[in-house]
């Protein structure tokens, strides 16, 4: 695996992820968003939404790899990146691994990302959309989403670039508040259930 420069000690280093960490690091994106509100919309059903997870974010690691920049603690903490052109994002599609997955969940992500490629910013230029954002419940609060972040950051902060995520909840929501980001335009994000999404943005710094 690839060792970026890090202060922390290994426990800590912060990777880029081969293709061959896809499915653990799945696996912890799933634990870490199994209680959200909107994974509870994305695969109501919480026994079948722990079994499909884990491929269903394998698939995402396995994209931000090819696509975007992936950035991993181990495999207990893992930040999705992908730039969006200045033009914006192409429409979403149905997916057929997904498909493969679970048709019912693969119907329910075509929705979901119709909703958030809808509220994505216009008129900034290009920009980097943080995905996913996930730890191990384990090891939440210890600062390994901060160090994450902090990693992009600066290389956001080099290139000029702004940041854009969707926060799914609260708790998430003041994470990022303290590292710059602040509540886009239009309010919340409302899922067809009612499970509810903060849109943010963060401009780069300049000192």
């Amino acid at each position: 695996m690839k060792r970026m420069d890090t202060t922390g000690g290994a426990d800590t280093a912060i990777i880029w992820p081969p293709r061959s960490a896809a499915p653990a690091l799945g696996q912890t994106i799933a634990t870490a968003f199994h209680l959200l509100a909107a994974s509870g919309y994305l695969e109501p059903d919480p026994h079948l939404r722990a079994q499909r997870f884990p491929a269903y974010f394998e698939c995402a690691v396995l994209d931000t790899i090819d696509e975007g920049t992936a950035y991993a603690i181990g495999i207990d903490a893992v930040a999705l990146w992908m730039p969006v052109a200045a033009e914006g994002l192409p429409e979403a599609e149905l997916d057929a691994r997904l498909v493969a997955i679970d048709p019912g969940l693969a119907e329910r992500d075509l929705i979901f990302h119709r909703i958030l490629h809808g509220r994505h910013p216009t008129g900034l230029g290009a920009y980097h959309w943080l995905m996913i954002l996930g730890v191990h419940p384990d090891l939440q609060g210890q600062g390994l989403g901060s160090s994450l972040l902090d990693a992009h950051h600066a290389y956001l902060d080099q290139q000029g670039l702004p940041a854009y995520l969707e926060a799914a909840s609260e708790s998430a929501r003041r994470l990022y508040l303290r590292h710059g980001y602040a509540d886009a335009a239009g309010g919340p994000i409302e899922l067809p259930d009612g499970a509810v999404m903060y849109p943010m943005l963060r401009e780069p710094r300049t000192d």
